[in-house]
């Protein structure tokens, strides 16, 4: 992999998806920001999940195996 990035819960879920109105109690955001919360890391957001790139070209499919190289426990 090339780089690899931490990615934080978005503010996107709490929007309506048919009328573009964002829930005024930012449903389900607060409950989804419960899990994965380290604030030593990322302030008051919550981990959502990592941003990954390839150093080589070609197509990752659904069912192909990955290795991992490092792994970081406190990530």
């Amino acid at each position: 992999m090339t780089w690899l990035i931490c990615c934080t819960r978005c503010l996107l879920p709490t929007v309506d998806q048919e009328t573009g109105i964002r829930d005024p109690d930012q449903q389900p955001w607060k409950t989804l920001k419960t899990y994965r919360l380290k604030p030593e890391l990322y302030s008051v957001f919550s981990h959502f999940g990592i941003r990954l790139a390839s150093d080589t070209n070609g197509i990752i499919r659904v069912g192909d195996e990955i290795e991992i190289l490092k792994e970081n426990k406190n990530f």
